[in-house]
């Protein structure tokens, strides 16, 4: 199943790399390997890397690396302004590519045989828009973000490695979401035909996170579960009608104390309770409605997904 038809052969392949925190070693690696795999396996080729750091030394490391292995017909590096995380990155690669299929990869940790990216094609081609590639091995955070997310949803969100997405799939993404966007979600609920090739590691290859990118990715994590599901809204909302009965249930105990209870001063605990529980409910739910009201001002107001400062074209 490794082998691509002739027909296959023919298509314009683009492939989006993100950089990110990345040795040396791990760009040669997935140079010599990924690379070299796609460009022997097609025609056309082109590569997108999209540089996350704030030195532009990063970017000598890439070129050094390309030189050691066998090049793509268009190779284009992208370095964003400041850091903007993986799914801007990607964004910023896909506008970019022109190939008829695009491979995105979130990390260039290679951790997988890499005939499977011949067989996402393979799989592509038997009338799929978009094919994941993944493994079941994730960190329990992301077990709790992708059972949250998927909460009585038909079309469930997995963990994935890479993915190889159409050009009419990218165009549909396009069109369904102008702010902040979760690539992987959309792509599912795209209404397009899609399938998931597990795999199991065949090394202990992971992607290192800095501080500042699982920052970003906890942010992006609550702003996708607000957007994307009911999960908060439902929250907010039962945590309202919790702090409303207990409030009626204070207003008719006040009433009664006034009219029964001649020694108001032994009620000064349960009162002071009574208070700190509301007020606590009331600190929690303005929490939620600012960050609602951020997600919808970024939302309005962001005209950009992400922010270029150069490419070059190798």
């Amino acid at each position: 199943m490794n082998d691509v038809n002739i027909k296959g052969r023919k298509c314009f392949i683009s492939a989006v790399a993100y950089l990110h925190n990345n040795t040396k070693s791990e760009l040669e690696y997935f140079f010599s390997n990924v690379v070299r795999r796609i460009n022997a396996g097609f025609e056309n080729f082109e590569l997108i890397l999209v540089c996350d750091d704030d030195c532009y030394d990063y970017v000598k490391e890439v070129k050094q690396g390309l030189t050691e292995c066998s090049s793509p017909d268009i190779i284009s590096v992208i370095k964003l302004a400041y850091y903007q995380g993986a799914e801007a990155a990607i964004c910023a690669g896909d506008d970019l590519a022109v190939g008829d299929f695009v491979y995105e990869f979130d990390s260039i940790a290679v951790n997988y045989d890499v005939n499977l990216i011949i067989d996402v094609f393979n799989k592509a081609r038997e009338g799929n828009d978009i094919v994941f590639a993944g493994d079941d091995t994730m960190q329990l955070s992301s077990r709790l973000f992708y059972r949250l997310i998927n909460i009585n949803k038909a079309k469930s969100v997995r963990h994935d490695t890479f993915r190889i997405v159409s050009r009419r799939a990218l165009n549909r993404v396009k069109k369904m979401n102008r702010g902040i966007q979760y690539r992987k979600y959309l792509y599912v609920t795209s209404g397009l035909p899609y399938d998931y090739i597990m795999y199991k590691p065949v090394n202990s290859n992971r992607e290192r996170k800095t501080g500042r990118e699982s920052a970003y990715r906890l942010n992006s994590g609550i702003s996708y579960m607000m957007i994307y599901t009911r999960i908060i809204e439902r929250v907010t909302l039962i945590l309202s009608a919790v702090f409303l009965l207990v409030s009626v249930g204070v207003g008719i105990w006040t009433i009664y104390s006034l009219f029964y209870d001649k020694n108001l001063a032994s009620g000064w605990v349960s009162l002071m309770g009574v208070i700190s529980f509301g007020f606590f409910g009331v600190f929690l739910l303005i929490m939620f409605l600012t960050k609602y009201m951020n997600i919808i001002l970024e939302v309005n107001t962001r005209r950009l997904d992400y922010i270029v400062e150069s490419v070059d074209k190798l």
